[in-house]
């Protein structure tokens, strides 16, 4: 029989052990199963207790609870607010759950759990993240860009009376970066809402006075019209007009269609004569080519570089033969490129029966240059004749003058300052198609009719009578009578 001491240390083991058994089975039922610890919360949601699926159940009914979550976006004085719903913000429950689980040890040993409960004592509160549907928050933001943004302005230049620039200082512009602003989205949920600062950059202008502190007249090139042609003067000095203070920033090019825009009578212009097929005829913009021939003789003086240009198909009268341009908007253009190193400056007029073009810039890159041309052929015109009834008879009316056709070619001669050449530049070679002479022709005059020739008719003869003692003797015409016995 053992001693009573070692029975009672038997049974104080067997209990201590039952004990710890017990203890260690709490434990591994509170902290080893798929239940969430006591105090934990998802944002407002208490899940302690819960699997997974209860808890994703209880946080999708708090974030029912709550009011729709307001979103500043704030910009300076500017201030646009919407909520996180409107923006694409949202909250992906499940996924949220599963993250906050791994957080609190669930996938860990139980006895981690134990140590992690005993270091946090309290409720402890998990954020709860927010995803965004970009494309959703993107298209809030374009939409605040006419609100937000401001256009940089460039400097403003004008050409005084004496020739000299009056320049106005730019200014800056602000625009609108999406991508940091969305960066700047909050990441975790806050139910009081969020300020979003929407991030702008500043916007440098691409000419600034800066730039024209040494800049002076490169070229001029003038040519002349009938001012007493009325619409065709209207649309000469339209066109000169929105040409007008146009500026190229440095190795950028210039479009003159883009610039004055189409020719059309919704936007000005008026019909003029123009050159259709083989005759002169009514169009919309007629006369806006000698702008376009001036600045490109202006260009060409200057030393840019030309990028396209059109002659036309018939001599004009305002350029010499090879030293024209043409433009159609939409398929013929008049491009050069800014190679002075610095912007360039046009100025246009059109007044008086006289267009001008001045191009300002560096005043390094001014150059002495001429221009030269060879006309390799010339081809007459015909006269075409055209009945016109409302003519008068034999009279004959020129209704379109005729226009030699030619081939030539053009040249640009660059000197140095003691007048020797430098580089001299084929422009191209043209070729203009001969313009008939129309002429209208009234009717034919009638032909006059010839007098009649005839003999004069004789007078009659009366007898005269034969002086005393003579016989009369019978007259040739008459035939004679039978002799008489006497005379036989």
């Amino acid at each position: 029989m053992l001693p009573e001491k070692k029975v009672w240390l038997i049974i104080s083991t067997v209990i201590a052990g039952l004990l710890a058994g017990l203890g260690l089975y709490g434990f591994q039922a509170v902290y080893g199963s798929d239940l969430f610890p006591p105090g934990v919360y998802i944002g407002g949601a208490s899940v302690g207790g819960m699997d997974r699926d209860g808890a994703a159940q209880a946080l999708d009914e708090w974030l029912r609870s709550i009011e729709p979550i307001p979103v500043t976006f704030i910009c300076g004085d500017f201030v646009y607010r919407t909520n996180l719903g409107e923006i694409g913000g949202r909250v992906e429950t499940q996924k949220v759950v599963d993250e906050v689980s791994y957080s609190v040890g669930e996938d860990s040993p139980w006895w981690n759990r134990i140590w992690s409960q005993r270091t946090q004592q309290g409720n402890r509160t998990y954020p709860v993240p927010i995803t965004y549907d970009r494309a959703k928050v993107t298209r809030v933001l374009e939409s605040l860009r006419p609100q937000v943004e401001i256009q940089p302005e460039n400097c403003q230049v004008k050409v005084n009376s004496n020739g000299t620039l009056n320049i106005v200082k730019e200014k800056e512009g602000k625009k609108l970066d999406i991508q940091a602003t969305l960066e700047k989205l909050p990441t975790s949920l806050n139910t009081a809402g969020f300020e979003v600062p929407l991030v702008c950059k500043a916007v440098t202008p691409e000419i600034r006075a800066e730039d024209f502190q040494d800049v002076l007249e490169l070229a001029s090139y003038s040519t002349f019209y009938d001012s007493s042609n009325v619409d065709r003067s209207y649309n000469l000095t339209t066109a000169a007009r929105a040409l007008n203070g146009a500026m190229v920033p440095a190795g950028q090019e210039f479009s003159f269609n883009r610039r004055v825009g189409p020719r059309e009578l919704k936007t000005g212009y008026r019909e003029a004569l123009v050159i259709l097929g083989d005759q002169f005829a009514p169009g919309v913009g007629g006369g806006v080519c000698q702008v376009v021939s001036t600045l490109y003789n202006a260009c060409l003086l200057a030393g840019l570089e030309i990028v396209e240009r059109h002659n036309h198909s018939v001599a004009v009268s305002y350029v010499p033969v090879g030293l024209d341009a043409t433009v159609n908007y939409g398929s013929k253009d008049f491009r050069f490129h800014n190679n002075t190193g610095g912007p360039v400056y046009l100025a246009a007029r059109a007044g008086g029966g006289k267009m001008t073009v001045k191009i300002y810039g560096q005043a390094y890159f001014k150059q002495r240059i001429r221009l030269e041309r060879v006309i390799d052929q010339t081809v007459p015109f015909t006269v075409t004749e055209v009945p016109d009834k409302g003519l008068a008879p034999g009279e004959k009316k020129v209704k379109q003058a005729g226009v030699r056709g030619y081939a030539v070619r053009s040249f640009r001669i660059f000197y140095d300052e003691a007048g020797n050449v430098v580089r001299r530049e084929a422009l191209g070679r043209d070729v203009y198609k001969p313009l008939s002479q129309i002429t209208l022709v009234g009717p034919a005059l009638p032909v006059s009719p010839q007098p009649e020739v005839t003999e004069p008719e004789e007078e009659d003869q009366k007898p005269v009578s034969p002086p005393a003692g003579e016989q009369a003797q019978p007259n040739s015409a008459e035939v004679p009578s039978e002799p008489s016995e006497a005379a036989q």
